[in-house]
């Protein structure tokens, strides 16, 4: 014991860290939003529509419905979002790994597979370029890089430089994209990428452009401000990003944290404690502009909705998103509820069909709430039009005996916007961490968020908020990759 005892003694106090166990606390959270109601529900924070059918297992995936195979002629072979290059079964030459070759078709899955162990596939294996690095050495980025140089009128080439005082005054960033095997909407990224690599700071020089990530608190003194020209053109409108800022510094006591963590780390050796402060400015848009308006062209993108008007004062309302759990069937109905003055409850939701709303934009970008909840909003207000001469001559109780004097047939309607960014949502996190650096394991201490998303449809379903926060790619092993 006496032994022990000296061999602590002669361990610097500052080294004793390394042989005491790592401590994760439990996490407790909270979240506060105002609630701001338009309408009849609309604002409110209702409960997810499907929720009971999730947690009790009742709710139908796409591996509970009954599969049907069926053979044909193939027309064209070639497919893609927007460029078409890629095949739908390779013919010649396979570009990736796991690419579809062909189906097998039998009546039973035991005899398909059975067929499909008797197909006898050759490869010759041919040079490939599977990193940005090997991309870069082959000049295979060129094209795309052309292509949003050419979109954003700027040089491929770009000059830095900043001030004394730490004011940046142009950037120098080229972005590659690891795009995979085939272009599908990797340039629309990258133009994204592009739209957002200032995040919230202003340059003099716009003939450069970067993507920055403080460490500790941001150079305030680069944040832009209401009426900032964006690189491509834009003015910020409705800037909140200073009031969040300095709402979140106080309610985190950013310095005293700071402080707290430099002398946490003075005294232990191998564990060490990092805070930052980071802000974000996320534009709702597809850099694709069809994706966000109606363009009266087949085959191209579009933003509708039906909605249905029953005698009984119930509504159906079939749009062209598609609900994965965001909440965005919710969202809509509330959206139809307040239209028409009527209770959550009396609104139904339609499964997204192609026979309903035909070639609908894609699902992403944050963007499905606005618009198809514009698109709901404005096939109700047609709808309300119509009922308005008679609801004008007489005093109707109810919702209900207004549809029963008043059948109403389905609307068709579309959302569009022709700017870059429709609007910005702004927001600023702090983060307290603790590593252990001998063994690499860490955990979160503290973690504050404060966003500005405007008047919220549902401030219950912002779902994707919370579980992205410090869950990103900086926590793993390129997670980011494997998961996108």
């Amino acid at each position: 014991m006496d032994g022990n005892k000296s061999v602590k003694e002669s361990v610097p106090s500052t080294h004793l860290s390394a042989v005491q166990p790592f401590h994760r606390p439990s996490v407790i959270g909270s979240q506060d939003y105002d609630i701001i109601k338009h309408g009849t529900s609309v604002g409110s924070p209702e409960v997810h529509l499907s929720a009971k059918l999730q947690v009790t297992g009742e709710a139908e995936h796409t591996d509970d419905t009954p599969c049907l195979l069926m053979v044909c002629m193939l027309r064209d072979n070639t497919i893609g979002p927007v460029v078409y290059d890629e095949e739908l079964f390779a013919s010649e030459v396979v570009t990736c790994v796991g690419q579809v070759i062909g189906v097998v078709v039998a009546d039973t899955h035991e005899k398909a597979k059975l067929a499909a162990r008797r197909v006898h596939i050759e490869y010759e294996e041919l040079p490939a370029i599977l990193s940005i690095q090997d991309a870069i050495e082959a000049k295979s980025p060129q094209k795309h890089q052309k292509y949003v140089a050419h979109v954003l009128g700027l040089l491929m080439s770009k000059v830095v430089g900043f001030t004394n005082e730490g004011k940046v005054m142009a950037l120098d960033l080229k972005i590659y994209n690891n795009a995979g095997n085939s272009l599908d909407l990797s340039l629309a990224v990258l133009e994204w990428a592009m739209f957002h690599s200032h995040n919230v700071k202003t340059f003099e020089f716009w003939e450069g452009f970067a993507s920055f990530r403080g460490f500790g608190v941001p150079k305030e003194i680069n944040f832009q401000g209401e009426g900032s020209i964006m690189h491509y053109g834009q003015k910020l409108e409705f800037f909140t990003l200073a009031p969040l800022w300095n709402e979140l510094k106080v309610s985190c006591d950013f310095l005293n944290a700071r402080k707290e963590a430099e002398i946490f780390n003075l005294n232990n050796r191998w564990k060490k404690r990092g805070v930052a402060m980071v802000p974000t400015k996320f534009g709702i848009s597809f850099s694709l502009k069809l994706m966000n308006q109606l363009i009266l062209e087949p085959y191209v993108n579009t933003v509708g909705a039906h909605v249905h008007v029953y005698t009984d004062g119930t509504v159906l309302v079939t749009h062209g998103g598609v609900e994965m759990g965001q909440g965005l069937h919710t969202k809509v109905a509330q959206v139809a509820a307040s239209a028409f003055n009527i209770p959550l409850s009396s609104v139904f939701i339609s499964e997204t069909s192609t026979d309903r709303v035909p070639n609908a934009s894609p699902t992403a970008a944050s963007a499905s709430s606005d618009m198809y909840g514009a698109a709901v909003l404005d096939a109700c207000e047609q709808i309300k039009a119509r009922m308005e001469p008679i609801a004008s001559k007489n005093n109707f109780s109810s919702f209900a005996e207004l549809s029963n004097a008043k059948k109403i047939s389905v609307f068709y309607t579309f959302c569009s916007w022709l700017v870059h960014v429709m609007y910005f949502n702004y927001g600023a996190a702090f983060a307290e961490v603790e590593i252990d650096t001998l063994t690499g394991d860490f955990h979160t201490r503290a973690a504050n968020v404060i966003l500005d998303l405007g008047y919220s449809l549902n401030p219950a379903c912002k779902w994707s908020i919370y579980p992205r926060f410090g869950l990103g790619s900086l926590r793993g092993n390129e997670v980011g990759r494997w998961c996108a």
